[in-house]
């Protein structure tokens, strides 16, 4: 094998591994931007919800509907 052979053949490999890391890198971007999404998607619903009045029931930063009309009497 001549030696521009053997450099065109290594050439050949190493674009072969960018090529499939790159790809690679690619799906875990696209799967990580889609849960981010879903994610997002989520912690708008649960604001959306919370703000509406339709809360979980679970006390607020500011402790319980109770404990805030304490505070206010």
């Amino acid at each position: 094998m001549r030696m521009h052979e053997k450099w065109s053949t290594m050439y050949s490999e190493m674009m072969h591994e960018v090529v499939s890391e790159n790809d690679e890198l690619r799906k875990k971007l696209k799967s990580a931007q889609r849960k981010l999404r879903r994610y997002g998607e989520n912690s708008q619903n649960n604001r959306s919800n919370t703000y509406s009045g339709m809360d979980d029931g679970g006390d607020s930063v500011y402790g319980s509907e109770d404990d805030m009309e304490e505070i206010m009497i």
